[in-house]
């Protein structure tokens, strides 16, 4: 499956990719071009591409922002994720000393007994691709 990166309506669209400017002492700073397309064409402007330059703090940051805005709150009594075996998965929010919702996510295993837990006090668990994106939405909503 091929990884969508140009996002927009049919008018205006930006494109997402991975971008390396110099640091001025001959290293290399990764980071993030968002390229504007204009009728399905890369947008020029007196020969240079229209784009904005963001470091890779600055996207994760924008991905985060977008996810809030886009998605709903995290209801008080968490988002179910996912079922492995017998346990169910689920998000919550921490609470401050006052009752108020923390900034901060609590993934909570249910059903988890203390023979299910390995030797190595490791529990691994499989998330479907749908229920990862709806993790990493649920923790935008919380951090």
């Amino acid at each position: 499956m091929e990884t969508k990166t140009v996002f927009g309506t049919t008018k205006y669209q930006i494109e997402s990719c991975l971008s390396e400017t110099g640091n001025g002492k001959g290293g290399i700073i990764e980071g993030v071009s968002l390229l504007l397309h204009q009728n399905g064409k890369i947008k020029l402007e007196d020969g240079q591409l229209v784009s904005i330059q963001l470091t890779k703090e600055d996207a994760k940051e924008l991905a985060i922002q977008l996810l809030k805005i886009s998605g709903e709150p995290v209801p008080e009594r968490g988002v179910s994720l996912d079922h492995y075996e017998a346990w169910g998965i689920s998000l919550h929010h921490a609470k401050e000393e006052n009752g108020e919702p923390a900034n901060e996510p609590i993934i909570c295993i249910s059903d988890i007994e203390s023979e299910d837990i390995p030797e190595d006090n490791q529990v691994s668990i499989c998330l479907t691709n749908e229920s990862a994106k709806e993790m990493i939405g649920a923790l935008a909503m919380i951090v």
